[in-house]
């Protein structure tokens, strides 16, 4: 069943892009004209809006209301006036201005949502993020490695094992290897990739260095398989990938399109299920390999619970909540799926979440006394339980992908912070302070869910914190909007990564994970 069918069977409808419902909105509003027009033309006959003598006479006597207007007219205009309110309302859930909210243990009703109203008015979805560079202890003063290889060996069982094995015995934050030079990357061309926000498209933005293209991860007991997207596109064949996360997993998935879509001749043959066009604030996309049966899908959930109403007699500080012992609504939709990537954490800040109005709950009371911290710890013991109760282990594989830091210098994300002179990574050996407290949480979760009889294998961490974190020079800076328009110098993006770029070593990372049972080579 098509997605648009299945929210309206449950009356639930995800965020979209107003850009995309310009045409619906003005259909609406022409129709609420001519229905408004009608009433008042059939009123005006009727002459009851012949105001002055029947307020006159209203005034002296009352009783002449029944003689001036009969109940057929009354139930004419009411029923009208019904009408036009429904049509409204009905605009208002097509918009996801407001929706319904119903849970087991929390009452039902209508949610104003005031998180869709703001992003539709943001550029940068509002992301409170680590306001500086991670901070740096040492480094050395250069570069020294470079590597112009083209090709690499297809991956063998020890190269897998190897990569396995990589990161046991390190943090959460960390993965052992260093950056490379290789001409060979990137990986595609992005002026021949449809599925790339513009926000992302450096190159064709007018940025003028390239050195940032032409790095790659290289482990330090293994190498890296080469990705082949005829390869991969063949061991996903008859699959479902879900994204569930915020624009940085967005940022992922649409590197993952593109990758992908580069092992595919016809590129009319791959398209948004929905008919739907790629927008920062689309809550839903699924695009179709048409060839290889193969679906990759992208759901917007930045804390991957609910974010709520609060509860009835809450303290009036409290605008909004996050049930933390549920997950997401559109969680229903994810299943079944084959490959599950998750990511969460930027958006759990303080400066984000209590500071406009939103604490935590848990049951029916809102906790105002709960840390930042606490609060993203049940999360993901949230994650944690779903996944073992919901999730067939045996048939999917999830992964639950690290933090990605910023890198703002000289200010932070609202105060002028800036990372466009930034052209080449940290250097080799660089250690950095920074501590990225959700990685331990979410590296505590996937270890309880590799405990389980079928989680070793099926559930894992991608951790890109560490190599992420020398990458200062691979977010879109002021290279977020097009040629022609003003550089937002005040006001840069040093969150989100230039395509192509980062997240496709990401997702280098994540095929090179890939369960060779569920996701078996072809032959």
């Amino acid at each position: 069943m098509a997605y648009t069918n299945t929210l309206l069977a449950n009356k639930e409808i995800t965020l979209s892009d107003v850009d995309n419902k310009k045409m619906v909105v003005l259909k609406a509003r022409n129709c609420l004209r001519n229905i408004l027009d009608s009433l008042y033309q059939a009123i005006r006959s009727s002459r009851v809006l012949n105001i002055q003598s029947q307020v006159s006479q209203l005034v002296r006597k009352p009783f002449l209301l029944k003689a001036s207007m009969s109940g057929f007219r009354i139930c004419g205009i009411c029923g009208s006036l019904l009408l036009v309110l429904l049509i409204f309302m009905f605009t208002l859930f097509y918009l996801d201005v407001v929706h319904l909210v119903s849970a087991p243990g929390y009452s039902s009703g209508i949610l104003l949502n005031a998180a869709a109203i703001r992003s539709l008015a943001r550029l940068n979805e509002g992301f409170v993020y680590v306001d500086e560079h991670p901070r740096v202890l040492s480094s050395s003063q250069s570069f020294s490695h470079k590597d112009t290889r083209v090709e690499q060996n297809n991956p063998t069982a020890q190269d897998t094992e190897d990569l396995h094995s990589v990161n046991k015995g390190l943090s959460p934050t960390e993965i052992a290897g260093k950056w490379i030079q290789d001409q060979s990357y990137p990986l595609y061309d992005s002026e021949a990739c449809l599925f790339i926000d513009p926000g992302f498209r450096c190159q064709e933005n007018g940025r003028p260095d390239q050195d940032y293209l032409r790095w790659r991860w290289q482990p330090s007991r293994c190498d890296l398989p080469r990705f082949k997207a005829s390869e991969i596109l063949e061991r996903l064949r008859g699959k479902r990938v879900v994204f569930v996360g915020d624009s940085i997993g967005r940022n992922q998935w649409e590197s993952m399109l593109c990758m992908l879509a580069s092992g595919v001749q016809n590129k009319s043959r791959v398209y948004e299920a929905n008919g739907q066009a790629i927008s920062k604030h689309t809550g839903f996309l699924s695009f179709v390999f048409r060839d290889f049966n193969l679906s990759v899908e992208y759901y917007r959930s930045p804390f991957l619970v609910p974010h709520s109403r609060p509860p009835a007699g809450a303290n009036p500080n409290v605008t909004s909540t996050l049930l933390l012992d549920f997950m997401d609504w559109s969680s229903k939709h994810w299943l079944p799926s084959h490959l599950l990537i998750f990511n969460t954490g930027h958006w759990w800040s303080y400066e984000k979440l209590m500071r406009s109005g939103c604490y935590f709950r848990v049951g029916d009371h809102a906790n105002m006394s709960m840390t930042v911290g606490d609060g993203f710890n049940k999360a993901m013991q949230t994650w944690r339980n779903w996944v073992a109760k919901t999730v067939d282990l045996t048939s999917t594989q999830i992964f639950l992908r690290g933090y990605a830091p910023a890198h703002f210098s000289n200010g932070t994300w609202k105060t002028g912070g800036e990372c466009h002179e930034e052209t080449q990574p940290w250097p080799e050996g660089t250690r950095f302070e920074e501590v990225y407290w959700t990685n331990e949480h979410m590296a505590s979760a996937v270890e309880s869910l590799q405990e389980l009889e079928a989680g070793g294998a099926a559930v894992k961490l991608l951790n890109i914190t560490g190599l992420s974190s020398y990458r200062k020079d691979a977010h879109s800076s002021i290279y977020n909007v097009g040629r022609e328009e003003p550089r937002p110098m005040h006001r840069q993006d040093c969150s989100h990564w230039c395509l192509p770029g980062l997240p496709d070593v990401w997702n280098e990372l994540l095929f090179a994970s890939l369960s060779s049972s569920l996701f078996p080579f072809s032959t």
